[in-house]
């Protein structure tokens, strides 16, 4: 998944900050569930991004919630069929952002996008070896290349500065 999140990162169409990453979240996740052989469809994906692009820009302060932990909610929802009437399922899904949301809230920081779905996507690949029928990687270098374009960058706290290799 960290593969994945950096080459699309990495396009320079990509934005540093915005609830783009709302839908970049699931659409990795569930690209990688379906490569490695998880029963998702082409449309599940859409899916999984459409939800995304509804999270508003800010959620992560106005709203309490970070869309990247959102995303690993709505990717989820879609492999394990969750819907509001499906307690188990539902209650998965609500956990697995529940714990997400934990390891994003451990930095006293302002937001960074690249931070949030970093960290959404290393704590999705950990969930996925309770929850998920396939066990989702996230291994790979992933150090920060717009710390010198971020206003808001915490520098060396940040696990990925550039000053940390």
């Amino acid at each position: 998944m960290i593969a994945l999140l950096k080459t699309i990162r990495n396009h320079p169409v990509f934005p540093m900050h915005g609830p783009d990453h709302h839908a970049l979240v699931p659409a990795v996740i569930l690209s990688v569930y379906k490569n490695l052989g998880g029963d998702i469809s082409d449309q599940d994906i859409l899916t999984g991004i459409d939800r995304g692009n509804n999270i508003p820009g800010g959620a992560c302060s106005f709203l309490g919630v970070c869309g990247a932990a959102t995303g690993v909610g709505i990717a989820f929802s879609i492999i394990v069929n969750a819907n509001p009437y499906k307690g188990k399922e539902r209650q998965l899904v609500q956990k697995a952002t529940k714990k997400v949301l934990e390891e994003i809230a451990r930095y006293e920081a302002p937001r960074c996008c690249r931070r949030e779905c970093w960290t959404a996507l290393k704590a999705a690949a950990g969930l996925s070896k309770s929850y998920l029928a396939i066990r989702l990687p996230a291994e790979g270098n992933f150090r920060c290349t717009q710390s010198n374009l971020n206003k808001e960058c915490i520098g060396s706290k940040c696990p990925l500065h550039p000053s940390l290799s």
